[in-house]
Order: structure tokens, then C-alpha cells, then sequence
């Protein structure tokens, strides 16, 4: 394909949609609140959600992102994950082979960790 270099890479920085941070209403904000935002999205988040909003992104690289992002069709995709992100992405990689690479960075090793007094809290 003319103007794709084969060895080019694309990189895409998502946030998860109930991460708390950004308003309810989706509003763009140019940089992460110190504080929660939205908390009622944060206490309703769940890895689920996070693996479904992880699969809408990899589902729009592969169809529309090859043209958006100057890449060529069937490119590999490789996934990084710090911490709780860093779960979800073994999780996708474990449920997608076409996932060709993984990079986590103090991903959590069990998803339930925090106590019931620490989750009512």
C-alpha cells in the first residue's frame, strides 16, 4: 500500500469509560481532575466493563484504524496495562489470539483483592 510503512507503529492511549475522572456526560477534559468527577461511574465500574470498552477499542483499530492511523491492514496489535488496566489487558490477551504482544507494569495478580469492609468503603 502506498504511504503505509510496514514498520510503522500506531500507539493509543484509552481511558476506561467509568473511570471516574471524566464527567458522566463524556465531556472531553484536557486533563485527569485530582479528584473523581463522576464517583457514582467509578463505584459502578467493574473488570467486565473495562474488558468491553477495551474490546470496542481493538474492534476500531481493526476495521477503522488501519486508515485512521496510517497503518496497514491486519497490522499486529500489542497491548500495555499498568496496574488494574494491566489485568484486563492478560485477561483480553488470554480471550483474543491475534493479540501479539503484552506488556504489563504492576498489573494485579488477583482481581479481588480488597476486603468487603474495603469495597463498601
Amino acid at each position: 500500500m502506498q504511504g503505509l510503512l510496514p514498520d510503522r507503529v500506531a500507539t493509543l492511549a484509552i481511558d476506561f469509560s467509568y473511570n471516574g475522572h471524566v464527567p458522566a456526560d463524556g465531556t472531553v477534559v484536557e486533563e485527569i481532575a485530582e479528584a473523581f468527577v463522576a464517583p457514582e461511574l467509578f463505584r459502578a465500574n467493574t473488570i467486565a466493563r473495562e474488558l468491553d470498552d477495551l474490546t470496542a477499542v481493538i474492534t476500531w483499530v481493526r476495521g477503522h484504524g488501519p486508515a485512521a492511523l496510517g497503518i496497514a491492514r491486519g497490522a499486529n496489535i500489542g497491548l500495555w496495562g499498568h496496574s488494574r488496566g494491566g489485568l484486563v489487558t492478560i485477561l483480553k490477551a488470554l480471550d483474543d489470539p491475534a493479540i501479539a504482544a503484552l506488556t504489563t507494569w504492576s498489573a494485579l495478580a488477583e482481581p479481588q483483592h480488597y476486603s468487603e469492609r474495603q469495597k463498601a468503603e
